[in-house]
């Protein structure tokens, strides 16, 4: 039962509202002619969306350096190819099932190099924080040079009229997932640098099962152990260029797509106005309880693109499909050709407490 469950909850729910998404995108354009969308596609610049890819790519490169600098710490010489195939690995898992990404590429990266999982977790979990505040960074920056425009998309994806008490709600609502992720951020860091986390579970699980809660506070020790890179100033350096570099090339990404598209509307796209569309796609993946972010990408994609540009539902359909197909296809090709390389090589993933038992065995 339980199988037929997971089975329903991670294959079926999806299939379902990317089935719903698709027609809530189809409802409002009207009478589509299906080869019209074969020729649009067709007549999209390749020279642009593989200038896009390229990009793409390369802050996946940029990904896999800052991971490296995240790791360098722990003792553990970690090469740029295994890290690169780690994190394309992630891309195409969290294309197939929501979020196992995060838990598949440290854990393939521990077998290839023989790191700790929870040291390598304990990365990740901080490249999810610098993700999380560069986009409150980015969504700030936003809310300064655009928020009119920000404003208006975030009600034409509620279904409101922009009008001035809709406007204010809107902008209200903005704020307050500014503040939700600022707190959460904030909770998150006092856990993991901090003694609160020993505490919270001294008080609650601790009291309760006494072994439990001596295990899980010796995971959040070695989870720590993959913050070490954070509390190195040169390091730092390193890793928040790298941060940023990842966004500036996101941006680049996302414009080419925007150029390359087959409308005038779309093609004369500025780089400003392609950070206001990265963020609104960014919050959309974020959220996404989809494979790849099926629907909920194409949704905002859509919206955003009609907002900002003024272009009309149809090319915004057009627009949300074939940044879709770039970034997602190109995860899965990749992440693929990585996956197979990773299993020639004999990886298999393990469970935590068969990699605690061999390292008290070796100890």
């Amino acid at each position: 039962m339980r199988k037929v469950v997971g089975v329903i909850v991670t294959y079926l729910l999806p299939l379902v509202l990317v089935v719903l998404t698709t027609m809530f995108l189809l409802s409002g354009m009207g009478a589509i002619d299906r080869s019209r969308i074969m020729t649009d596609m067709a007549s999209i610049d390749p020279f642009w969306i593989i200038a896009s890819i390229i990009t793409g790519l390369l802050a996946h490169v940029s990904r896999a350096i800052r991971w490296q600098y995240l790791l360098r710490p722990n003792g553990v010489a970690i090469r740029l190819g295994p890290a690169f195939n780690s994190v394309m690995i992630g891309y195409a898992a969290n294309a197939l099932v929501p979020r196992s990404g995060e838990v598949a590429r440290p854990l393939v990266l521990a077998q290839r190099t023989g790191l700790a999982p929870e040291t390598a977790i304990g990365s990740v979990v901080v490249e999810r924080v610098l993700d999380v505040l560069s986009l409150l960074g980015a969504l700030l920056l936003v809310m300064t040079y655009g928020q009119s425009e920000l404003t208006t998309t975030l009600l034409r994806l509620q279904g409101s009229a922009p009008s001035t008490f809709a406007a204010a709600d809107a902008r209200s609502m903005l704020l307050s997932l500014v503040t939700l992720l600022a707190v959460l951020m904030a909770l998150i860091v006092l856990v993991l640098f901090t003694r609160w986390g020993e505490s919270i579970i001294s008080m609650t699980l601790g009291r309760l099962h006494t072994r439990s809660a001596d295990a899980l506070v010796g995971i959040l020790h070695r989870l720590r152990k993959g913050l070490d890179a954070v509390r190195q100033p040169r390091l730092l350096v390193h890793i928040g260029f790298h941060t940023i570099l990842i966004w500036a090339l996101y941006t680049v990404t996302t414009w080419l797509t925007l150029i390359a598209m087959p409308y005038g509307t779309l093609s004369q796209a500025s780089l400003s106005g392609a950070l206001l569309l990265l963020v609104i796609l960014a919050v959309a993946v974020t959220i996404a309880p989809t494979p790849g972010a099926i629907g909920v990408y194409h949704v905002a994609g859509q919206v955003a693109v009609v907002s900002l540009f003024g272009a009309t539902a149809y090319e915004g359909f057009i627009f949300a499909m074939a940044s879709w197909i770039a970034n997602q296809g190109v995860a899965l090709a990749v992440g693929g050709i990585a996956w197979i390389v990773v299993m020639r090589s004999g990886v298999r993933v393990r469970l935590f407490s068969q990699s605690q038992h061999q390292e008290e065995d070796k100890s």
